[in-house]
C-alpha cells in the first residue's frame, strides 16, 4: 500500500511536468503561426464573438464527459459530479502524453477513492470509446452518403468503409451481452480483475448503454457547435445544411483513418483538403486552422486545469 502511494505521488509530479514539456515541444514545432496571426488580424467583431463562444463551451464539453463518467461508474466508484469532472480534467494530462489518448482513463483512476479500481476505469473507458465511435459513424454515415454523391470524385470507397464499420458496431452492440455472459462460464480465471470487468460489462443493460449513447450524442453536438463557431472565426461560411453534411463526414473519416491502414492515400492524408477542398483550397486551409484552434481550446485549458485539481484532494 505504501509503495502504491509513493508511485502515485511520483506520477502526480511527473505527469504535469511531462505534459507541459510536450506541450512546449508542440508549440515550438508548429510551423503555421503566420496564417494564424493573419486570421486574427483580419477577423471582425462577429468573428471574435464566435471565437469567444467556442472557448466558453469547453467547460460544457468537459462537463458532459464528467456526467457520462459518473453515470458509468455509479456502481463501482460512486462520486459527485464535481469529483467526476475533476477526474476528467486530470485525465487530460495522461491523454495528452499517449497515442490515441490511451492514458486518459488510467490517469482518471488515480483520483479514485480506491485506486485499485483502475481496471474498471479501463473497462468503462472502452465502453466510452465504443459509444463515441458509434455516434460519430452513425451520424457521419448519412452525411457522407450525401457528400460523396454530390462530389465530382464520386468515390464510394469511404462510404462503404463507413457502412461496414457501422454494421460491425451495431452487431457488436447487440451481441456483446451474449459474448460477456459466455465468457463468464469459464470455470477458471487467471485474473480476478479480468473476471470482475467481464461481470460488470455483462451486467450492463441495453437501456444503460442507450443512456450512455445519449450522453455521448450531447457531447458530440457540443463539439460540433464549437467547430462550427471556429469555422466562422476563420472565415469559412457554411449554411446550416452544408454544416450538417460536411462536419459529420469530416469527423467520421478522421475517426476511421487510424483503423484503415490499407485504405487509399486520400483517407490517410489530410481530410480537411479532401472534404473542405471540394469547395475551395482556401476553405480547406481555413478549415485546417479551425481544427487546430478547436484542439487548442479543448486540450490546453482543460490540461492546465487538470494539473491544478489534484490539490483539492
Amino acid at each position: 500500500m505504501e509503495k502504491r502511494r509513493l508511485y502515485l505521488r511520483i506520477l502526480n509530479i511527473v505527469l504535469p511536468v511531462a505534459a507541459y514539456g510536450f506541450l512546449l515541444y508542440k508549440l515550438i514545432t508548429y510551423d503555421d503561426y503566420q496564417a494564424m496571426v493573419d486570421h486574427f488580424r483580419a477577423a471582425d467583431v462577429e468573428q471574435y464573438f464566435c471565437l469567444v463562444l467556442a472557448f466558453c463551451l469547453f467547460p460544457l464539453n468537459v462537463g458532459l464527459d464528467g456526467w457520462r463518467w459518473r453515470y458509468m461508474l455509479k456502481n463501482v466508484e460512486p462520486m459527485t459530479l464535481w469529483d467526476a469532472n475533476r477526474q476528467v480534467y486530470y485525465g487530460f494530462l495522461g491523454a495528452f502524453l499517449t497515442p490515441y489518448r490511451m492514458g486518459d482513463y488510467p490517469t482518471r483512476s488515480m483520483l479514485f477513492k480506491n485506486p485499485g479500481n483502475w481496471h474498471m476505469a479501463l473497462a468503462y473507458g472502452g465502453v466510452t470509446a465504443f459509444a463515441t465511435t458509434m455516434i460519430i459513424v452513425l451520424s457521419g454515415l448519412p452525411a457522407s452518403f450525401v457528400f460523396f454523391a454530390q462530389s465530382e470524385n464520386r468515390t464510394s470507397t469511404p462510404f462503404w468503409i463507413a457502412l461496414g464499420v457501422a454494421s460491425a458496431l451495431l452487431a457488436l452492440l447487440f451481441l456483446s451481452p451474449l459474448i460477456f455472459r459466455g465468457l463468464l462460464k469459464v470455470k477458471r480465471w487467471r485474473s480476478e480483475r479480468l473476471k470482475e470487468v467481464t461481470e460488470a460489462l455483462a451486467a450492463m443493460r441495453l437501456v444503460e448503454f442507450l443512456v450512455i449513447l445519449l450522453q455521448t450524442l450531447c457531447r458530440y453536438l457540443c463539439f460540433m457547435t464549437q467547430f462550427y463557431l471556429m469555422l466562422q472565426f476563420t472565415g469559412v461560411s457554411l449554411s446550416f445544411m452544408e454544416a450538417l453534411v460536411i462536419l459529420p463526414t469530416y469527423y467520421m473519416l478522421i475517426t476511421l483513418t487510424p483503423y484503415v491502414p490499407a485504405a487509399e492515400i486520400g483517407i490517410r492524408g489530410s481530410w480537411a483538403m479532401v472534404v473542405f477542398g471540394y469547395y475551395s483550397h482556401e476553405m480547406a486551409a481555413s478549415a485546417a486552422l479551425a481544427a487546430v484552434l478547436v484542439w487548442v481550446v479543448n486540450t490546453i485549458p482543460p490540461m492546465i486545469i487538470g494539473s491544478l485539481v489534484r490539490k483539492y484532494d
